[in-house]
C-alpha cells in the first residue's frame, strides 16, 4: 500500500468514504494504545498530526411514555420505570466537532441533518434525556489523502476500555473504498492486533520482569451503516458517520446499562 502526497488542498474539506473499528484493549491504559498508534503512524507512515476531534451521542425519550403506562392493555399490572423506558420511543443526537453548526438525528432507520439551532426547538419540546453522553475525542493525522482519527470512548465520567480508529480516504466518496480502507487499518495495527504475548516462564528473574513490547487490541471490530436500511445517499455524508457512530454509542449505552 503506497500514499501519495495530496496534490489539492481543496480535498481536505471534502469528506470521503470512511471506515469505522472498534478496538478492544487488553492490558494498558487506553492513553497507551493510542499513543502506540500514534507512532505507528508517524513512523511507518510519515503521518502528520492535523488536530483533535470528537463525536458524541445523547438518547432521548418521550417523557409521557415515562409517566404513562405503555401497553397497560395486555400487561397483567402496569409496567414498571424500567420496562417503560424499554418501551418509549428513542431518538438520537449525533454531534462532531467538526460540523460545529449542524447535527444528526437517528431515529430508528432515519438520520435527518438539522442546525444546531433546532435545540431550542428540541428543549420546548416534552423530551427528556434518559442518559448520559457518550463520547469518543482524541487526535487524526494525515497520510497523503487518508485522515486517521483515534480517540478514546468514554461514557459520562467514565472510560471504557475500547479504542475508536476512523479511517477516511479523501480521494474516494463510495463504499467501494471500504475494502482498501480495510486493508490499511490492518497495515496500520499489524502486531498490536492479537492476544497479548507473554514473557517466557523461566526460572531466570531477568525473563520473569520481561514485559510485552507493545500493549495489544484483543478485538477489532469494524462498523459499516446500512446505505438501505438508512436511506442514504451513496456518497459519503456527515450522516453516513452520523449513523456508523449511532451503532457504536448505542451499543455502549446497552452495554454499561445506564
Amino acid at each position: 500500500i503506497s500514499f501519495e502526497p495530496r496534490q489539492h488542498t481543496a480535498m481536505a474539506d471534502r469528506l470521503g468514504w470512511s471506515v469505522l473499528q472498534v478496538l478492544e484493549t487488553e492490558g494498558g491504559s487506553p492513553d497507551t494504545h493510542i499513543q502506540q498508534l500514534e507512532e505507528r503512524l508517524k513512523t511507518n507512515m510519515c503521518g502528520k498530526r492535523i488536530g483533535e476531534w470528537s463525536a458524541s451521542i445523547e438518547l432521548y425519550f418521550r417523557n409521557s411514555d415515562l409517566s404513562s403506562g405503555l401497553d397497560q392493555s395486555k400487561a397483567p399490572a402496569a409496567p414498571t420505570r424500567e420496562e417503560k423506558k424499554q418501551q418509549a420511543k428513542r431518538m438520537f443526537i449525533v454531534r462532531f466537532s467538526e460540523a460545529p453548526t449542524n447535527q444528526y438525528f437517528v431515529l430508528k432507520e432515519c438520520v435527518v441533518e438539522a442546525s444546531r439551532d433546532v435545540d431550542k426547538i428540541v428543549s420546548e419540546l416534552n423530551l427528556v434525556k434518559r442518559k448520559k453522553t457518550s463520547k469518543v475525542s482524541g487526535v487524526k493525522y494525515q497520510v497523503g489523502s487518508y485522515v486517521f482519527r483515534i480517540g478514546k470512548l468514554s461514557s459520562g465520567s467514565k472510560i471504557s476500555g475500547f479504542i475508536v480508529l476512523e479511517i477516511e480516504c479523501q480521494s474516494c466518496q463510495t463504499s467501494q473504498a471500504s475494502g482498501l480502507l480495510q486493508e490499511i487499518s490492518h497495515c496500520l495495527l499489524g502486531p498490536l492486533l492479537g492476544q497479548p504475548s507473554r514473557p517466557p516462564q523461566t526460572p531466570n528473574a531477568k525473563n520473569q520482569q520481561q514485559s510485552t513490547r507493545w500493549n495489544k487490541f484483543s478485538q477489532a471490530t469494524t462498523l459499516n451503516c446500512n446505505m438501505h436500511l438508512q436511506g442514504l445517499p451513496k456518497h459519503a455524508s456527515q450522516r453516513h458517520r452520523a449513523a456508523r457512530f449511532y451503532q457504536l454509542l448505542n451499543q455502549d449505552f446497552k452495554s454499561t446499562g445506564r
